[in-house]
């Protein structure tokens, strides 16, 4: 009873600094896999597929060594932003880690395309993710960062 009431704590907690963090993003909500809502997104992200091995990457950016691994992430940074900026819609969910806990934050697709040129000066990567139609992920593969699509079918 502690140790759970400990974790919502800390989740409550990671939450408010997701907020204070990415405010300018106008989050329109958070939500952790424990929520009563997170449990249907989580799951639906689940299912989506999107790191099934007999999901192939749309690109490949291929590396051997130290240098080449930091400048083909890069890469493959510039080739998922130019993917989000070429999608059409409102609201959109992109997938943050904060103290070591996932949360989904729904945001608008515009205002997260205003803030994308500089996202990776400051941020990590994310998962955008569209229920019943769309994810994007960036991978980091055995020997080459990847850029993975799904497009989902209600």
């Amino acid at each position: 009873m502690i140790h759970q009431t400990i974790q919502q704590l800390k989740i409550r907690r990671a939450k408010q600094i997701l907020q204070q963090e990415f405010g300018f993003l106008n989050i329109e909500s958070i939500v952790h896999a424990d929520d009563e809502s997170g449990k249907v997104l989580f799951t639906a992200f689940r299912q989506s597929g999107i790191w099934h091995y007999d999901n192939q990457p749309i690109v490949s950016f291929a590396f051997d060594n130290h240098k080449q691994y930091h400048s083909q992430h890069n890469t493959a940074r510039r080739f998922f932003i130019q993917k989000i900026k070429a999608l059409h819609g409102n609201a959109v969910w992109i997938l943050l880690n904060q103290h070591g806990f996932e949360f989904f934050v729904q945001i608008s697709l515009s205002t997260l395309c205003q803030h994308l040129d500089g996202w990776f000066d400051k941020y990590d990567d994310f998962v955008l993710f569209i229920p019943n139609q769309y994810v994007l992920a960036i991978h980091d593969g055995e020997y080459a960062w990847e850029v993975l699509e799904k497009i989902l079918t209600p």
